[in-house]
Order: structure tokens, then sequence, then C-alpha cells
């Protein structure tokens, strides 16, 4: 990375949404710090950007578990040390399971919610004064699931919906310096959503309730798009906003 090209930090960079827009940011000209657990498959997001630019130093990859705030915080850091600022900041890490409202216990939902509401709280905590720094914009994955009632999804929508409530607060808080947008994406074509399994008592019609009405499910590279776009210069008068991709099951 340089210290004249815009710098991005893509959490969940290993794979699914996070891996293809890590992928398309470098490829629009940003320096990508690509964070992620599984530090292996952020390495080889790192691989990807190097083949796709031709670029062996435009990413670098990160180990950090968004759960421990240190650890972000340390993250954020080395980001930032790496091209002397941040301008962009992408929370896709996440998890999801389908369970009944009997089978979730309090400490599911404690666990879906340290990844994916604690988790973007404290990236989004640490990286702030470096993006006010750069007039920069931080683009949240949410849910469409955050949006509406889906059945089995009620620890992962709640803690969806509290980033679509934390994505508004913040536009409120960080103008005009940071804008603050998220994405809500309904199933999306990654390896995430492919190993998700349905309760055995399944209601059936109630998984049908929202039906996606183009017929097939979003691509990983569909959503990096919307979140590249928002992340730009060219989406600079908008913030606070939730852009929902889901296939026009909520229409």
């Amino acid at each position: 990375m340089t210290s004249t090209q815009r710098v991005a930090l893509v959490t969940g960079a290993a794979s699914g949404i996070g891996r293809a827009t890590a992928v398309r940011l470098a490829a629009g000209g940003h320096g990508v710090a690509c964070l992620d657990r599984d530090l292996d498959g952020a390495r080889a997001t790192v691989e990807l950007i190097a083949e796709a630019t031709g670029d062996t130093v435009a990413a670098e990859a990160i180990g950090v578990d968004v759960r421990d705030e240190a650890e972000v915080q340390a993250a954020v850091a080395a980001a930032v040390d790496m091209a002397g600022g941040l301008d962009v900041v992408v929370n896709a890490a996440g998890i999801v399971f389908y369970r009944s409202l009997a089978q979730t216990t309090q400490a599911d939902l404690q666990a879906i919610l340290a990844v994916n509401l604690l988790g973007t709280y404290a990236v989004c905590r640490a990286a702030a004064p470096h993006l006010v720094a750069r007039r920069g914009a931080i683009v949240n994955v949410a849910s469409a699931a955050g949006m509406n009632g889906r059945a089995y999804l009620t620890a992962y929508s709640a803690s969806k919906g509290a980033v679509v409530a934390l994505t508004r607060s913040l536009a409120v808080e960080l103008a005009p310096e940071v804008r603050v947008n998220a994405v809500c994406p309904s199933a999306v074509d990654t390896p995430m959503v492919a190993a998700v399994t349905l309760p055995d008592d399944v209601d059936p019609a109630k998984l049908a309730r929202h039906p996606m009405l183009l017929g097939h499910i979003a691509t990983a590279e569909e959503i990096a798009a919307a979140i590249a776009f928002l992340a730009s210069p060219e989406s600079g008068t908008t913030t606070g906003t939730t852009l929902t991709i889901d296939g026009g099951a909520g229409a």
C-alpha cells in the first residue's frame, strides 16, 4: 500500500461478501486490509487480489476476532499504519443460524450479537477517528432479515436490525466528516449461507413468506458492487440509508 491511495478495511474478508468486497475495492484502486479470524482465508483473499490486480502490495491480511475489542483496536491501528490513513470501512463479518424460538437460548443470542452487532460496533468505534481525518465512509452489512420478520431467524434478525439502527445513529453522530450506510441483502450465494441448516419442524409456508421475485439469489459480487458504490465519492451525499438487495422479496 502507498500513502497516496485510498485505503479500505474489510472485516469478514476470508470468504463470501467480505472477500468479494475486498477484491472489488482493490480493483477500484484501494489498498485493502483484509481482516478475519480465519487468517489463512484472509491470506487467500490477498492472493486473489494480487492475481486480479497484478499488484502484490495492494492488500494485507490481518487476523482478528471482532468479538475481542482489544484485537479490533490493534487490527485497525495496524491497517492505518500500513498506509498512513483509512478511507473506507466495510463491516462484513457475521454469523447466522436458523433455529426456532424454543431452540434459541440466551447463549445463542449472545453469541450472534457478539459478532454481528458488538463486532461491528467495535470496528466502527476504533476506526471512526481515522475516518474523520480523511472524510471517509462506513458500510455495514446488515440484512433484509433486520428489516422485516423472518421465521427461525429471531436472533439473527435482532442482531441485524440493531446494525441498521446503529448505522442510522452513527450517520447522524459522525456527520459531516464520515458517511455511514448499510446494505441489507436477502439470501446470498456464499459459503456461510450454503452451510445453513433448517430446524426439523420447519413450516415451509413461513419460510416462503418473502419470495424473491427475480427467481434467484444474489451473488457476493453483486453485493460487493453495491458496497463499493456506497463507499465511493459517487455516493457523496448518501448517508444514514439502508440499501435493500433482496430480489424484490420486500416489495
